[in-house]
């Protein structure tokens, strides 16, 4: 596991930050023609399996544990709630934890037996870091260690795993609705 320095959460929010103003002044900088105001996303999201409130990420921790179970005090997260392919609700959310919440809670899950291996697509909406290690491996998805997560369930998320990604203090809770 990696200890963070204080001031990290502070440069990682200002590099979010950043990032999310180049984003927004590049995509400004496209609609300043003379052309009528027209929803580009109409058609798209017709076609989708979910609009794009429910799609939205959100990083309130008590909006989240007004949806499921949270059996400790996040430093950081980040979550969707997504429909699946057979219109499920899917729940990911992603949870920064202080290195003591995160070895303590894989110990008690790891007591009720052996965890597996298991691959997390990483989303763009996922941290930075877990992006990065994402890219630097070339692919879309990062091994991790799952177990199953039935102290977060509450209806209607009653099954799922939570992930545990080596030598970081992150943990990807991946939910749905039966």
């Amino acid at each position: 596991m990696r200890n963070r320095h204080p001031n990290q959460h502070a440069m990682d929010l200002l590099t979010r930050i950043i990032a999310i103003l180049l984003f927004v002044t590049a995509i400004s900088s496209f609609g300043c023609g003379n052309k009528p105001a027209v929803n580009g996303n109409s058609a798209t999201n017709v076609n989708s399996n979910s609009n794009t409130a429910a799609n939205a990420t959100n990083d309130n921790v008590e909006d989240l544990r007004s949806l499921v179970k949270i059996p400790f005090e996040p430093e950081e997260v980040v979550f969707r709630v997504l429909s699946t392919a057979d219109k499920r609700q899917r729940l990911l959310a992603v949870f920064v934890l202080t290195p003591e919440i995160h070895r303590s809670l894989e110990i008690r899950l790891a007591s009720s037996g052996p965890g597996h291996p298991q691959l997390v697509t990483v989303e763009q909406w996922f941290p930075t870091e877990l992006t990065a290690m994402a890219e630097m491996s070339g692919e879309t998805a990062i091994s991790g260690t799952a177990f199953p997560a039935t102290e977060f369930f509450q209806p209607p998320y009653t099954d799922g795993n939570i992930v545990f990604i080596p030598q970081t203090d992150y943990v990807v809770l991946d939910l749905q609705a039966k």
